[in-house]
């Protein structure tokens, strides 16, 4: 309870620095435009209390060892990772031989959140797991939002997982603060399996009036297939770019059903990943670490925000976009 006064206090005293900002997003970054491995270590660097990292994959040496630099230094460390990634590439064994409690997911679905909560205030979200393939050979996103009120929604989604050890449906609908407005940005907190995802994606699709567009690693979702291509015969423009070595599994249908109805959909050029899981609709995007899967809407752990209002954002990603197309 000191603890987190003293936090309180602290951004208190940086208010006057932080209302210059024109919302609580501070940074965006790449990869292949970024060192994902190097902006997050020095995410990680600023910690002064706590950290809560909720990962799918956690492999780079330099990002555990920072992770008990920290620990060592009287920093409050907490890991969930998935269970099928704590093998002997992890650093998972590494965490734990220094003291840093780590939690796994269960074994019938997948724990694929990829965020990072420091002193219950800066977030990190996006698509990159913290792996070398992540970093330098996929196409991946990440974002950092200072934000005590959006940090609150992800700190109670980690302390489900780590201290309740409740994952995928077993996990209650709890969000604190699903809806933050601040400085004309809406930005809409939502988890899955429990917030029925899909209720809070497809509505947007089908409201919009001028542009679709959507970079994906996995698209299989025949509803959301479905209402961008009833928006794009209602002459919305539509493109969108999915990963190649999937469109030889599930996200086949998917393409196949855009391409005849004359969509722009094609596959991406990257010989690795583009492991991007975005979709920008007029001025609203929606991103994090959810695939527009069946398997992600119905049983893993996954986070994601809708953000309206977000032309300058959007604007970022449209250029990542044609760097990737």
């Amino acid at each position: 309870m000191i603890r987190r006064i003293f936090i309180i206090l602290l951004v208190l005293a940086s208010t006057v620095m932080l209302s210059a900002q024109t919302a609580p997003v501070t940074n965006i970054y790449f990869s292949f435009q970024d060192d994902l491995q190097t902006k997050f270590i020095e995410f990680l660097d600023t910690a002064a209390f706590t950290i809560e990292m909720a990962f799918y994959d956690i492999e780079l040496d330099d990002a555990g060892n920072k992770l008990i630099e920290k620990h060592n230094l009287g920093i409050a460390v907490r890991v969930v990772t998935d269970d099928n990634q704590a093998g002997s590439s992890s650093q998972i064994d590494e965490l734990r031989a220094a003291g840093i409690t780590v939690i796994e997911g269960e074994t019938n679905a997948l724990m694929h959140n990829k965020f990072c909560v420091i002193d219950e205030r800066y977030i990190w979200i996006g698509s990159w797991n913290a792996t070398y393939n992540g970093t330098y050979l996929n196409n991946n996103n990440a974002m950092i939002m200072d934000d005590l009120t959006i940090a609150e929604n992800y700190i109670t989604e980690f302390s489900e997982m780590f201290d309740d050890s409740d994952f995928s449906n077993a996990s209650p609908v709890n969000t604190p603060n699903p809806i933050r407005v601040i400085n004309g940005m809406s930005i809409e907190t939502y988890f899955a399996p429990e917030d029925d995802v899909m209720d809070h994606i497809i509505p947007h699709v089908n409201d919009a009036q001028s542009s679709i567009y959507f970079m994906a690693f996995s698209f299989s979702h025949d509803d959301l297939a479905n209402s961008i291509i009833n928006r794009y015969k209602a002459g919305v423009t539509v493109k969108g770019i999915l990963e190649q070595s999937q469109l030889l599994r599930e996200n086949a249908t998917s393409l196949d059903e855009m391409s005849r109805a004359g969509i722009d959909v094609h596959r991406d050029r990257n010989p690795f990943n583009m492991h991007h899981k975005v979709i920008m609709i007029d001025d609203t995007l929606i991103l994090g670490s959810l695939n527009f899967s069946n398997s992600a809407v119905t049983s893993n752990d996954e986070n994601f925000l809708v953000i309206k209002n977000a032309e300058g954002l959007i604007g970022a990603f449209r250029q990542e976009m044609k760097r990737v197309d």
